[in-house]
Parts: C-alpha cells; sequence; structure tokens
C-alpha cells in the first residue's frame, strides 16, 4: 500500500565555523486525518463484520446439530 502523509515541517539553521549545523528541527503531521488511521479503522469494520457473520452462521449450525441429535 501507498499512502500520502502531507507533513509540516521547519528547521532553524546555523552557520559555526564555515559549517551548516541544524539547531533545531521541528516535524509534525495531523494525528486527526491521517491515511494510516483511516485504513485501519476501515480493516476493523471489515473484520468485525466478517466475524459477526461467521459467528451467526455457526451458531446457526450448532443450534441444528443439537436440536437434530436430541
Amino acid at each position: 500500500m501507498t499512502f500520502d502523509l502531507p507533513a509540516r515541517w521547519s528547521a532553524t539553521l546555523i552557520k559555526e565555523n564555515g559549517k551548516w549545523l541544524i539547531a533545531s528541527l521541528h516535524a509534525s503531521d495531523n494525528l486527526f486525518d491521517n491515511p494510516l488511521l483511516n485504513t485501519a479503522r476501515r480493516m476493523t469494520y471489515w473484520a468485525g463484520g466478517i466475524g459477526v457473520i461467521a459467528g451467526f452462521l455457526m451458531g446457526m449450525f450448532m443450534g441444528r446439530r443439537r436440536k437434530s441429535a436430541a
């Protein structure tokens, strides 16, 4: 899977002894509108739905077996 995760960043550079050095760096993402979290939430809904359907079918199958055995 490929995700496009827009990020904001800023940096402060200083020149010391002829070399550029990073004095500070800040990187940030929008945690509330995150494509990774959206995909995980969607997968959770799918897994939950499949689990409910499988549980219902197993319950019906086991209920019929129990009635025929009695």
